[in-house]
């Protein structure tokens, strides 16, 4: 996650995220997004990964909630994570 990271901060401006259905993966991606380059709380960013995306978290697609917020707690109890928002080119 900390290359899609950095490949999210490097990547040119708009950047256009999608995976085949547009709401699991796509979610995660994009609540990292949020998280790091926006600088939105971890509850604020866990929102891309919702019911109003199309993200229903059952079966294999909670794997998605799970790899975020193991993400979350990981570096936020290292406390390496930059939740400071990165400047965005447009």
């Amino acid at each position: 996650m900390d290359e899609i990271i950095q490949t999210l901060r490097e990547a040119p401006k708009p950047v256009l995220i999608h995976c085949k259905a547009g709401s699991d993966r796509t979610g995660l991606i994009s609540a990292l997004y949020c998280l790091t380059l926006k600088g939105e709380t971890p509850a604020q960013a866990d929102r891309e990964l919702s019911v109003w995306y199309g993200h229903i978290p059952l079966t294999k697609t909670i794997a998605m909630d799970h790899s975020y917020w193991h993400y979350v707690s990981n570096h936020l109890a290292r406390a390496d994570l930059n939740l400071q928002p990165a400047a965005v080119s447009r």
